[in-house]
């Protein structure tokens, strides 16, 4: 975030003939003080991870090309129940055709656990829910002096494990796999060096593997998004994009009725001096929902970052979000707050520390849900090369 120079302190890595391999591994301990996510008797445990990954990144004067692999090795000191591994994946490119036009592309796998913070975990599960994430992607941008027109297509599917309540009884989860396809034009027209002003239209489309008679709710559906705005890069004092719009999405199931309203995407990154970064953000978008009776939800958040470099090796950092989560067609609005602090010390280019405090809070307005207060302080040794 904040502008200072860390010479010294970044990783060389490892020379692959036109490329450049950047190991890491990171060793931390986290204390949770509810791990389940519960209203009532929290459980408390303390969670060790063991999280390598390596990237590989081309060193060509054009083009590019860079891949991928990380994990994470999760283990409860107590509830064991609760122990993991997920891992990913992944390699992007681009083609310089020439000075004004670039193609793009990438894919991804991903394992993953859902947390139990999440608003769709299964609360009455005895392990978290693991699933399996495929993305795929193309897209391209062409200059016109001013103007700069890009498209991008991306494909992903998500592949939901079964879970149980007790030894016994199983917890469907195939009624959450689906296929998502997005869409997405952009055109930015530079009104000047450091400003552009730009209007983006992204289409969705969203196909679930079961319908009706098979479940209850067929979840399909079909949406757009427009969104108008600015982007800028003014020196050394602030940046980011600032845009609103309108969205729309439209269920196949006729007991689900469409969701329409104000769109909303900003990023904003401020810099009161060159050792200090404030970043607003705020975000207005629709997500699937796993709710029995309830195919989606409208996400809106707002936040802030402060992150403020003492020297060129110590960086102090704290954060606070709002979010607040409306499910369509029942009566039930969940309120989350959040905010952390942490502190990282780089002791040479190959090693650092790092503490962090987090705190979420889950609160339901109206409706029937799980509220909850989750607070995590987390240490953590980083090795890169």
């Amino acid at each position: 975030m904040a502008q200072v120079q860390r010479t010294g302190y970044e990783a060389k890595g490892l020379p692959m003939g036109a490329f450049t391999a950047f190991p890491k591994v990171s060793i931390s301990a986290e204390s949770n003080d509810n791990i389940y996510a519960q209203t009532r008797r929290p459980v408390e445990d303390v969670v060790w991870r063991v999280q390598p990954e390596v990237s590989v990144v081309s060193d060509w004067s054009r083009h590019s090309l860079s891949a991928f692999a990380k994990a994470s090795i999760n283990r409860y000191q107590d509830s064991d129940k609760e122990n993991s591994e997920e891992y990913a994946v992944g390699a992007d490119g681009r083609v310089d055709v020439r000075r004004t036009t670039r193609f793009t592309g990438g894919v991804s796998l991903t394992r993953a656990t859902e947390p139990r913070t999440a608003a769709n975990a299964v609360g009455a599960a005895t392990v978290p829910t693991e699933y399996d994430v495929a993305r795929s992607y193309v897209g391209g941008e062409q200059e016109f002096n001013r103007l700069m027109l890009s498209a991008k297509v991306g494909y992903e599917t998500y592949d939901y494990s079964d879970v149980r309540s007790s030894p016994t009884t199983v917890i469907d989860q195939d009624y959450r796999d689906r296929k998502a396809t997005e869409l997405m034009g952009r055109a930015d027209y530079s009104v000047s060096p450091d400003t552009a002003l730009f209007v983006e239209i992204t289409g969705n489309q969203r196909k679930y593997d079961q319908v009706r008679p098979r479940v209850a709710l067929t979840r399909d559906s079909d949406g757009v998004t427009v969104l108008a705005g600015a982007k800028f890069d003014l020196t050394a004092v602030v940046r980011g994009e600032v845009s609103a719009g309108y969205l729309k999405q439209s269920f196949d199931d006729l007991s689900q009725k469409d969701i329409s309203g104000l769109a909303v995407r900003t990023k904003l990154e401020w810099f009161p001096s060159r050792l200090t970064a404030i970043t607003f953000s705020a975000d207005r978008n629709v997500q699937d929902s796993a709710l029995a009776n309830s195919a989606a939800l409208v996400s809106e958040t707002v936040g802030v970052k402060l992150g403020h470099d003492l020297r060129r090796n110590v960086r102090l950092a704290a954060d606070l979000g709002y979010g607040r989560d409306t499910y369509k067609d029942i009566n039930r609005r969940d309120r989350v707050m959040s905010g952390g602090a942490s502190a990282t010390y780089l002791v040479n280019r190959n090693v650092g520390l790092s503490l962090s405090y987090n705190h979420m809070d889950r609160d339901i307005v109206r409706g029937t849900g799980v509220a909850y207060k989750v607070n995590k302080l987390l240490a953590a040794l980083t090795l890169q090369f």
